[in-house]
């Protein structure tokens, strides 16, 4: 008995099964620092380099820039865990120590030994990532010049502009035309768990996956995005 027409029909099925389901959102992790202007969060998790990320150049065509933000707790939409688009790899728990910094050299393929990484927005669409570590230490994700003495921070507003500040771009945007919401005609505010927008009717609300949220529904704390004809803005609900 040949099997070919149960092949063809699992075949037609899963195609149905996939058209059917959302676009999924892919993010790159820009440096908010001024001295790493354009520059992202890329895997080199799969290479033969010594380290598996590396802060480079923005570029539109590049599958290792790409990260999938997963949503690490129902209860709280600031937790995520990171993979990365190409290499399917998260952004690993295991720490090195070298010249008194800790380093996240090391990837992981598996979701159960992927911390769970805190998104805090510090403001001017910049955001903070930090998971504690096995020693029971908050550290946070850090833009390094290795031939320069480390950053510190002692608090979220001090991270501005700092290798600590972050940016999460759509990654089918490019990352120059993202604006603030500083000097715009729409004004995004929150108000007991709501995002209200004023200045158009013309938007959608998203969480970080990409999923529509409906306007008239009370919202877990977590970053969301709000997104009209021309703009983008990433919104924190406390």
């Amino acid at each position: 008995m040949k099997k070919y027409p149960l092949i063809a029909l699992l075949f037609f099925y899963y195609g149905l099964s996939a058209g059917a389901q959302e676009e999924k959102t892919y993010y790159r992790i820009m440096s908010a620092k001024p001295s790493f202007a354009g520059k992202c969060i890329q895997d080199h998790s799969n290479t033969n380099g010594a380290d598996d990320y590396l802060i480079e150049d923005w570029n539109a065509d590049n599958k290792r820039q790409e990260w999938d933000l997963i949503p690490a707790d129902d209860n709280d939409n600031s937790l995520y865990y990171i993979r990365n688009r190409n290499s399917r790899r998260y952004i690993g728990q295991v720490t090195t120590l070298v010249d008194n910094k800790y380093y996240y050299t090391a990837s992981t393929p598996a979701l159960s030994s992927s911390p769970k990484w805190t998104i805090t927005e510090i403001g001017d669409d910049m955001v903070t990532f930090s998971t504690t570590d096995e020693y029971g230490v908050v550290r946070f994700l850090n833009a390094a010049d290795l031939k320069k003495s480390p950053e510190r921070i002692y608090s979220a507003k001090a991270a501005k502009k700092t290798g600590f500040a972050w940016k999460i771009i759509d990654a089918k945007k490019d990352p120059t035309t993202i604006k603030s919401q500083t000097g715009q005609k729409t004004k995004v505010s929150t108000l007991n768990g709501h995002i209200i927008v004023a200045g158009t009717d013309d938007y959608t609300i998203s969480d970080l996956q990409g999923r529509n949220i409906s306007p008239d529904n009370g919202l877990p704390k977590g970053v969301y995005i709000v997104t009209t004809k021309d703009e983008s803005f990433k919104v924190l609900i406390k």
